[in-house]
Order: C-alpha cells, then sequence, then structure tokens
C-alpha cells in the first residue's frame, strides 16, 4: 500500500512538471511576414476650372440725343439809308470776336476791330492793313479804350475813325448803345428773349448826348434801324 502512494505521487509529479513544461514554453513567434500592403490609390487633385471671364455688358445707348446749347453767332444793325452800320461777330464761346463798323448802310466804307483772348481777357485792336492806310491822312484807326466785364468779355468800346466810336455791351454781349457819328448821336438798344430761349431786337431809340456825358435825349430820327441775331 506504501508502495502504491508512492508511484500515485510520482504519477502526479511527473504530470506537474508536464504541465509546467507545456505552460512556459516559448512565447509562438509572431508571424513577421509582412501582409500585403494595400494598394495606395492616388488622388490626383482635379484640375481647377478656369473661371469664365463675364462678358462686358455694354452700356445701354440712350435714345435722347443731348441738345447742343445754340450760341450767339452774329448781330447784324443797321440804322437805315445813309446811317451808320455795326456788324458783330462772336466766336464758338459766344464772345464778341470781330466788329466791322459800316458807315455806310452798303457798307463800301468800313472798318474791322479784331478781339483777341490770349489772356483770358479780351483785347481790341483795328485791322493792321487798314490802319496802315490811314496813315498820312487826317484820321488815324485806333482804339482808344475797352473796359472789360468780370468775365473778360467788353463792357464799352471807344474807338477813333474818321468818326467818333462808342459802344456798350450788355450782359449777352450784344451792343446795349450804338454809335458811329461825328456829333454824339447813337442808338440805345433793347432786346427780348423768346419762348425758344433766343434774343431778338426789340428796339433802337436814337439818342443825344449819351456820349459824353450819359444823358441820353432821346431825338427825331429819320432813319429806320433794323437788327438780325444769328445763333450756332
Amino acid at each position: 500500500m506504501k508502495n502504491f502512494r508512492k508511484l500515485s505521487a510520482l504519477i502526479l509529479s511527473a504530470l506537474a512538471s508536464f504541465t509546467l513544461l507545456v505552460g512556459c514554453g516559448a512565447a509562438p513567434v509572431e508571424d513577421t511576414t509582412p501582409t500585403e500592403s494595400a494598394s495606395v490609390v492616388e488622388e490626383t487633385a482635379p484640375e481647377a476650372t478656369p473661371e469664365a471671364t463675364p462678358e462686358e455688358t455694354p452700356a445701354p445707348q440712350s435714345d435722347t440725343t443731348e441738345e447742343k446749347t445754340e450760341s450767339l453767332r452774329e448781330f447784324r444793325f443797321t440804322t437805315g439809308l445813309g446811317g451808320a452800320n455795326g456788324d458783330f461777330l462772336y466766336d464758338e464761346d459766344g464772345r464778341l470776336s470781330h466788329i466791322t463798323l459800316g458807315i455806310y448802310d452798303d457798307f463800301s466804307q468800313d472798318y474791322d476791330i479784331n478781339f483777341d483772348y490770349t489772356d483770358g481777357k479780351a483785347s481790341a485792336r483795328f485791322d493792321a492793313a487798314q490802319a496802315a492806310a490811314m496813315e498820312g491822312s487826317p484820321y488815324v484807326l485806333e482804339v482808344t479804350d475797352l473796359t472789360l466785364k468780370d468775365d473778360g468779355t467788353p463792357d464799352a468800346l471807344s474807338a477813333c475813325t474818321d468818326c467818333a466810336v462808342y459802344i456798350e455791351f450788355n450782359e449777352d454781349g450784344l451792343p446795349s448803345f450804338f454809335a458811329v457819328a461825328q456829333e454824339d448821336v447813337g442808338y440805345q438798344i433793347t432786346y427780348t428773349r423768346t419762348d425758344d430761349g433766343r434774343l431778338t431786337m426789340d428796339s433802337a431809340q436814337c439818342v443825344y448826348g449819351y456820349i459824353y456825358n450819359h444823358s441820353a435825349e432821346p431825338t427825331n430820327d429819320f432813319f429806320t434801324p433794323t437788327g438780325e441775331i444769328l445763333y450756332q
């Protein structure tokens, strides 16, 4: 019986040793074989689509045509048979540019005054050829005085020919007093503006004493003055 117990103990001891050997065995070797790597799909960034340039929309054209403001072009003043006359010309800005003084109504004897605005202010002188032709005569062509408005256009002009010349100008550049005479006689001229904005001569009253003392006394006049205003 004692031997049986020893034998059983040996068997149990052997089984325990075997179990320890199995439990303490080397750790299982990991499979280091690389797994097949997942195929890398290279993502290509989508090509940028160029933005379409917006077409310029043409500005709408106005159906209305801008009207050009008319400017004064000419004023023809005639005192009548045998009297002095004046032809007044204006530049594209409506400024007085030239005066032809006619001693007779048909301008068979006339003198020309030219205006210049180089510095923005009017200056005036007679035609050089006409002035030269007067040399040696008792008369001389000369602008003796020219006063200006604030905008540089003529306000009043005094000159000598074979007559006394004196002209005053209103705010529109038209003559409001006109005299080419050997006596202190001239015309006070008035104007009317019509519905279309244009000016027309209203009246021309012959007066005495205005050139030298500005005391306009109406006088009888057998002439019949007329005036025509032209626009451009």
